[in-house]
């Protein structure tokens, strides 16, 4: 007889256990269920912004690359304008200013008459 108990309690125990193990997987499927899908719209998204980081950061680089580009074109127009500017002599523009001016005033000694 004790051991016909033992062996019940035992199967009653079995019984409660399996039930408490199914529903631990049927929470278990119901939240993948629920979570799979949102989880694979996640994924989705941040492959998409992903996505459009590189692009975003390939206009970047480009932009970068045409600012280095102009930069380098503009340093060198300001070298050649410096070197004309250097090589100018002030000198003879002054006596060539002198020079207009004394035509100038003759000019105008001319026409007051």
């Amino acid at each position: 007889m004790d051991n016909e108990k033992y062996i019940k309690r035992l199967f009653l125990l079995n019984l409660i256990t399996m039930i408490g193990v199914l529903v631990i997987a049927g929470i278990l499927l119901v939240a993948a269920v629920q979570v799979l899908p949102k989880a694979t719209k996640l994924l989705d998204t941040a492959q998409t912004t992903l996505d459009n980081l590189e692009a975003v950061s390939e206009d970047l680089n480009e932009t970068i690359d045409n600012i280095d580009k102009s930069t380098g074109q503009a340093m060198s127009d300001v070298s050649t304008a410096m070197e004309k500017i250097n090589s100018l002599d002030v000198e003879t523009l002054n006596k060539s200013i002198e020079d207009l001016h004394g035509a100038v005033e003759g000019f105008t000694s001319i026409f007051r008459r």
